[in-house]
């Protein structure tokens, strides 16, 4: 029991969330990277579409990719209109007016146009990640953006993430 105790509470790579902030048709935006500064080599870049709602997604970013090493490499560009820290209850009149299909997507496939490490990757060499809401939408930028070359997607299927999660985990699938 204790050398399992022991295996169990291996640590796990020291990522860095940091917050960023880049212009999309004039507009200020935040986003965000996640990754191991101590890291020799940069993984491929992941970029995560969340899921509906007006919740601060960036807040539990970090939980998700705990698992994943070294060379974690993910970009999430923040929703226009969510609150720092907000949970979600209460959306903003700027949330609700940019929370359409079409703008989102604009949106999305600008961010990959302009942030300055995405945008030097070549062709199909970022991986794209939706939950939830994001599960859905993420083939759409797939099929928009020759840089991406790789689509999963979580959670889009009606099932909680972590219901896909323990799936995954019970048939082996890694880190999980």
């Amino acid at each position: 029991a204790a050398s399992a105790s022991l295996i169990s509470s291996a640590s796990f790579a020291a990522t860095t969330l940091q917050e960023h902030r880049i212009k999309i048709d004039g507009q200020q935006r935040r986003y965000y990277h996640l990754s191991n500064p101590a890291a020799t080599q940069a993984g491929t870049p992941i970029f995560l579409i969340s899921g509906s709602g007006c919740d601060d997604f960036a807040t539990r970013l970090p939980r998700f990719f705990e698992r994943y090493g070294d060379d974690v490499n993910v970009y999430y560009l923040e929703k226009v209109g969510v609150q720092k820290n907000s949970h979600g209850d209460k959306c903003t009149k700027q949330f609700m007016a940019a929370d359409i299909f079409d703008k989102r997507h604009a949106d999305h496939l600008k961010f990959i146009e302009a942030e300055p490490t995405l945008k030097k990757m070549p062709v199909r060499s970022i991986a794209v990640l939706g939950f939830s809401e994001g599960g859905a939408f993420a083939p759409y930028l797939a099929r928009d953006s020759k840089k991406i070359g790789w689509l999963a997607t979580a959670g889009s299927g009606g099932l909680a993430q972590s219901e896909e999660f323990l799936i995954f985990a019970a048939r082996g699938v890694a880190p999980y």
